[in-house]
């Protein structure tokens, strides 16, 4: 997907983009020529000025860090990305000090917006209004603009550490939503990308609650990395549906106080073990897909990531495993459907005996599995 989806501008090639060369010829009159003499050209070598030489310098890394191969590819290819991002994050790099003071600001419109698009007069447009961002003035601007400091920040171009990096960014989406609040189509998904890529010391739901992003992530708020003591949720654990039980529809009060105090005093147990029952319930699913942090931006993954799982919600997990990403989801185990199972009959066979119910039930613990039975 474009990071800019809105805008209908074509996007020009990579070829068209990172492989600018100019020449200058100055054409010199001859009065005494021949009408039909060529024009002589000779090769002029201006003296740049201070602004036009670093652009200059920057452009050039992509000249010399740009592989051929690309050029014949199209945008989205994965080799095109990458190296792509790679480019623009040296770039980024080069150009992350940079300020300018230009006034008469151009407007710039690209399917994937970076330097190497933008025209003499574009760049200085974007380093005199990024100059202004900086100071805490986000004003209007062309929205590819906006991306592309977007992509700097995701890249952490001009922050200390991620956490600035974050904060950052979460106060540039509040100033610029007033002029277009259209960048939250991709940005709110590369905020949770930023928080799993760069695991942060605060939680994802105190990153939410923080920046009054409820209403994007309800499943990510609802899950608990805890055995819950909801009866319709651990029902769906269950091979036995004790919803179905004359029993339960006599006794329903009943038997939803009673399993609250059980599941309790098995985690408390558990604990006490030194285990963790909800461990031991769930699992990450063996089915994974490959994962892309900030898909859609100009990221370049030059972070050597130590391997580590990170669950947000029960279908929503991410693993790195040697520098690769992948994205599963969380399953109920063998062992906990069957602990679960043998839960709700034996406590229904308990309560059934108490309370002197005209029909008795059974519930053998020989249903589980002998590693989890000594466990």
């Amino acid at each position: 997907e474009s990071s800019e989806g809105l805008q209908s501008a074509k996007r020009p090639s990579p070829s068209a983009s990172f492989d600018q060369r100019f020449a200058e010829i100055e054409i010199v009159s001859n009065l005494g020529s021949s009408l039909n003499s060529a024009p002589v050209p000779q090769s002029v070598n201006p003296v740049l000025d201070p602004i036009r030489r670093t652009f200059k310098a920057m452009r050039e890394i992509a000249w010399n860090n740009h592989s051929s191969y690309v050029y014949n590819l199209k945008f989205y290819n994965k080799n095109t990305q990458h190296e792509n991002s790679r480019v623009f994050y040296k770039q980024a790099v080069f150009m992350q000090d940079f300020e300018d003071d230009y006034e008469d600001w151009v407007p710039f419109s690209s399917y994937y917006p970076y330097y190497q698009l933008m025209k003499y007069e574009q760049l200085r447009t974007y380093f005199s209004w990024r100059s202004r961002v900086r100071e805490g003035l986000v004003e209007e601007v062309s929205l590819s603009y906006a991306y592309v400091y977007i992509y700097e920040l995701l890249n952490n171009i001009g922050v200390n550490d991620p956490a600035e990096g974050l904060r950052k960014l979460m106060a540039f989406r509040k100033a610029f939503k007033r002029h277009d609040a259209s960048i939250d189509k991709y940005l709110i998904k590369w905020i949770k990308d930023y928080y799993v890529y760069y695991q942060l010391e605060a939680s994802f739901k105190d990153i939410i609650y923080e920046y009054n992003l409820e209403g994007h992530f309800p499943e990510i708020l609802e899950y608990e990395p805890e055995l819950t003591t909801n009866l319709e949720s651990l029902c769906e654990l269950s091979k036995y549906n004790i919803r179905k039980s004359a029993f339960y529809k006599e006794n329903s009060t009943l038997i939803k106080e009673c399993l609250e105090f059980v599941i309790n005093r098995l985690k408390s147990i558990f604990t006490d073990a030194g285990l963790n029952i909800y461990n031991i319930i769930y699992e990450l699913s063996s089915k994974k897909s490959a994962w892309t942090p900030f898909k859609g931006a100009l990221f370049y993954p030059r972070l050597k990531q130590p391997d580590k799982v990170t669950v947000l919600s029960f279908n929503e997990a991410y693993i790195c495993s040697q520098n690769t990403w992948f994205s599963t989801s969380l399953v109920c185990t063998d062992g906990g459907k069957q602990l679960m199972t043998y839960v709700f009959k034996q406590m229904e066979a308990v309560l059934r005996k108490v309370s002197a119910y005209k029909h008795k039930l059974t519930a053998n613990p020989d249903i589980i599995n002998d590693s989890l039975l000594k466990i």
